[in-house]
């Protein structure tokens, strides 16, 4: 869903305020808002423009977004009355749209839709066990069980 090398950012602001959040070059890939009061209204804005905000609900949401920043994003709330406003922000360090993503070191483990590579064999081997072991039941049940050693033996009488 996100880049590997994606950053969340928490921060709570009691009563009003603003605080930076960050500066450089950045893309916001996904805002959670949330405040205590509904007298309060909270802004997340890029320099001078707001890329989101919350007035009258006090409402969790999320709204996902690809928003390139080149200046400083700022959180701030105003309004009448204390309580607690957070932001949860989701950004990557870079110019989204130009850059590819950091290399993956090569110690670290590689997935496959969910799967290490380990899991993967494991599966494979898991595979060729139980059909050999399917396999050879069912031989056994079509053309039955060789018997040898002492049952072969076979016992005659004498007269």
């Amino acid at each position: 869903m996100f880049p590997t090398d994606t950053i969340s950012l928490r921060l709570q602001i009691t009563g009003t305020g603003n605080t930076i959040l960050a500066s450089s070059t950045r893309t916001i890939l996904g805002i959670s808002l949330q405040k205590e009061n509904t007298s309060k209204n909270i802004y997340v804005s890029c320099n001078s423009e707001t890329i989101a905000s919350l007035y009258s609900s006090v409402n969790v949401y999320y709204q996902p977004m690809q928003t390139i920043c080149y200046g400083t994003i700022t959180f701030s709330t105003s309004g009448s009355g204390a309580g607690v406003s957070s932001v949860v922000l989701n950004y990557v360090n870079r110019d989204i749209s130009i850059t590819t993503p950091p290399p993956i070191a090569s110690t670290s483990e590689l997935f496959i839709n969910g799967f290490s590579y380990g899991d993967i064999l494991v599966i494979m081997m898991l595979i060729v066990i139980f059909t050999t072991i399917f396999f050879k039941t069912l031989k056994e049940w079509i053309f039955g069980i060789k018997t040898e050693g002492i049952s072969k033996i076979k016992i005659t009488s004498r007269k």
